[in-house]
């Protein structure tokens, strides 16, 4: 069995959403998918996010070999935003979530779809977006393709 970029991302969605939140903003606090670009939205609430592809998939020659199947490589990018708060209280969630957020992206890997070779996290940063901060994960992906 093998899977495709898009497969992925979606999986990846679907891990951020179920993730555990250590220290709630409000009542009604969980992790929301951003919904067609809206950039406006990232800021309206803690914890809405998204996974976008930042490079197209490419064979991973890292992989190949006589019993190996088909092997493609990409890199993505999870955006959370939060909105303005108490600094250190935005810190501390920020923080918080960013272990929880990597938990969930190692098991979706790891247990849901076995189908991901390698998922590593590049690089991690915390910046200043208009009425809030966002945290931003960019990752590597390298997965069994399935082109048949």
């Amino acid at each position: 069995m093998a899977t495709r970029a898009a497969t992925i991302l979606a999986g990846l969605e679907t891990a951020i959403e179920g993730a555990t939140i250590d220290t709630k903003a409000h009542a009604g606090d969980v992790y929301r998918k951003l919904e067609a670009s809206d950039d406006a939205q990232l800021m309206t609430a803690d914890r809405v996010f998204s996974v976008i592809p930042t490079s197209c998939p490419i064979r991973s020659t890292e992989f190949i070999g006589a019993t190996t199947p088909g092997m493609a490589n990409f890199q993505a990018q999870v955006s959370v935003g939060y909105a303005r708060g108490s600094d250190s209280a935005i810190l501390d969630r920020i923080l918080q979530d960013s272990e929880r957020i990597m938990y969930a992206l190692e098991n979706y890997a790891a247990t849901v779809n076995t189908d991901v070779a390698q998922l590593e996290q590049t690089a991690s940063t915390i910046s200043p977006y208009d009425a809030g901060l966002v945290l931003e994960f960019d990752i590597d992906i390298t997965y069994r393709i399935d082109l048949s």
